[in-house]
C-alpha cells in the first residue's frame, strides 16, 4: 500500500492520528465514534462538504497496534518480575527462603 501523506494513506488518516494520538486499537475506535457523532451533528453545508470521514483509513490506524489482550499473570516468577521492574529479587535483599 502506498503511504501518501506523512507516512499515512492520506491526510485524513494522518489528521486523526495527530489530533487523537491513539495508543491502542480501542483509542482508534473511540476516535471514530467521537468523529462520527460530531460529523452527524454538523448541518449540511460547506463545513460538512469539507470533512470526509469516509476517507479515513481506520484499518491502517488500528493496524499500528498489536491485538489487545490480558497481561500474562504467571505467579511463579514474581521475584523476577519485580527485578525486571527495577525492584530486585528476594536474594538481592538477603531473603533465602521461608524462615518463619
Amino acid at each position: 500500500m502506498s503511504q501518501g501523506y506523512n507516512g499515512w494513506t492520506n491526510r485524513e488518516t494522518w489528521l486523526v492520528n495527530v489530533w487523537f494520538e491513539p495508543e491502542s486499537r480501542s483509542d482508534v475506535q473511540y476516535a471514530r465514534e467521537v468523529l462520527e457523532e460530531q460529523y452527524n451533528q454538523l448541518p449540511d453545508g460547506v463545513l460538512k462538504d469539507m470533512v470526509d470521514l469516509s476517507a479515513v483509513n481506520w484499518d491502517e490506524l488500528e493496524d499500528h497496534f498489536e491485538e489487545e489482550s490480558e497481561p500474562d499473570c504467571d505467579d511463579s516468577d514474581d521475584g523476577y518480575a519485580l527485578a525486571s521492574a527495577g525492584f530486585g529479587t528476594d536474594e538481592d535483599y538477603g531473603y533465602a527462603g521461608d524462615d518463619y
